[in-house]
């Protein structure tokens, strides 16, 4: 009888073609450390300017393409794209640029927070 491995659950934000993928634990534990972000007004704009830098830091501004993304001595770059998606992964976001619906939604995270119930 073959072992089965289990499937690992990942999350996935699509940036310019290229899917990024954060698995289930690391999702968790930025979800955990995240809390307060997210109830931030400025929250969801200061993550996706983070995602923004960090992407620029990793392509050197150029469009992300699987040649910008693969590369010698870009793990570091790579890591800190991949943290700063699952932030944004965390605000409900699964595409970069982000599509209108998804940042209303985002946004309207911080307001639900501030309305006291």
């Amino acid at each position: 009888m073959s072992k089965k491995k289990k499937p690992v659950l990942v999350y996935v934000l699509a940036c310019n073609g290229l899917l990024l993928t954060i698995p289930r634990g690391e999702y968790a534990k930025t979800e955990f450390f995240t809390r307060k972000k997210r109830t931030h007004p400025e929250g969801f704009d200061e993550a996706v300017l983070k995602f923004e830098t960090e992407l620029k830091a990793l392509t050197g501004g150029e469009p992300l393409t699987p040649e910008t993304w693969g590369g010698k001595g870009k793990l570091r770059a790579q890591a800190n794209v991949k943290a700063a998606a699952a932030v944004l992964l965390t605000f409900g976001v699964s595409a970069y640029p982000v599509p209108e619906e998804q940042e209303t939604q985002a946004r309207a995270m911080a307001t639900r927070a501030l309305v006291p119930a």
